[in-house]
Order: C-alpha cells, then sequence, then structure tokens
C-alpha cells in the first residue's frame, strides 16, 4: 500500500477512535457517532491533502515539498544527430500530497504532465513524470507533438536536476527556484 495512504489512514482511524470515546461518553447513537467520524474524517482529508502535509515536519509526511516555480535549462541531443544544444525554461508545479503536475514553458512550446508520482528509491525520492509537448503553430513542422518521460533527483531540493527522453529526442534538465 501506498505510504501516503497509509499514512492517511492511521491518522483517520485515531481520529475516529477519539470521536467514538466522545460519542459513547455524550451518549449519542451509533449512527451519530458514525456519521460525525465519516464528516470530520472527509473534512480533515481535505484539509491534509491540499495543505497541513506542508506544515508537519518532514519526519511525520516523508513527503518533499517541490519548489512552485523554477527558471532552469534543457541541455539535449537529437535522435539524428550527436550535436548537444541548450533551451532555456521555466517550470511550474503544483502538488499536493496525492498528486503533481508539472508544466514546462520555452519559447517554442509548452508541455504539460499527463502523469506524475514521486517515489522513493533506496532512501531518496525520484520524481517521474510523462509529459506531452504543444508546440506554437510555428514550430509544429521543425518541434512536433510528442509524448516523453522525465526522471528527477529530489536529493539537491530545492534545486531540480534531472534526464528526459522522447522518440525524437534525449537530455538532461537542470532547474533552480525562481
Amino acid at each position: 500500500m501506498n505510504e501516503v495512504l497509509k499514512q492517511f489512514l492511521y491518522i483517520a482511524a485515531t481520529c475516529a477512535v477519539v470521536v467514538c470515546i466522545l460519542g459513547l461518553n455524550c451518549q449519542w447513537s451509533w449512527w451519530n457517532i458514525l456519521s460525525y467520524i465519516i464528516s470530520i474524517s472527509s473534512i480533515f482529508f481535505v484539509i491534509y491533502e491540499r495543505w497541513l502535509w506542508r506544515k508537519l515536519p518532514l519526519g511525520l509526511t516523508h513527503t518533499p515539498v517541490l519548489p512552485k516555480e523554477l527558471k532552469g535549462k534543457f541541455t539535449y541531443c537529437l535522435s539524428h544527430t550527436s550535436q548537444f544544444k541548450t533551451k532555456e525554461a521555466i517550470m511550474s508545479i503544483s502538488q499536493t500530497l496525492m498528486s503533481i503536475r508539472v508544466v514546462v514553458k520555452t519559447d517554442e512550446m509548452k508541455s504539460v504532465s499527463v502523469s506524475a508520482s514521486m517515489r522513493n528509491e533506496n532512501g531518496e525520492y525520484i520524481l517521474y513524470y510523462i509529459y506531452r509537448t504543444d508546440p506554437k503553430n510555428k514550430y509544429i513542422d521543425t518541434n512536433p507533438s510528442k509524448y516523453g518521460a522525465v526522471r528527477v533527483d529530489l536529493s539537491q531540493l530545492p534545486n531540480l536536476e534531472g534526464k528526459y527522453w522522447t522518440t525524437h529526442s534525449k537530455g538532461d534538465l537542470e532547474f533552480t527556484p525562481l
């Protein structure tokens, strides 16, 4: 089971036990106790998943908080050449406890993550995401829309370093917070 889900279920179960004990002391009916448990757990889940997890010490959440806005560059090589080029970019990250959305903009295109997840690999967090590019019309012929994948090492937070690959290119990325 996902570590984040286990953590939330533990907290929800603790809240349920507390509400149950309080309900029995107040002589509530089981129906009232159950409805309070569901209501309080639901409200707590939304608050915790969206905002509260960021405020808790890292030892409690185990989930790194990613920077929201970054500036950096891609160093890339097209598959039909061996020459590396560099492209400046801006990266925006929207993160909740259970979801991540990455948007990267350059002067030629915008890419948006289709799927993203953070994994703990041998004690280090890695961000993986699949993205789809959306080039500006004047670049579609030379840089068509495509899907790609990214692997970002999070050990140097708030700086992000990693690599990416598509069917047409591969390269490295380096980003620092704005």
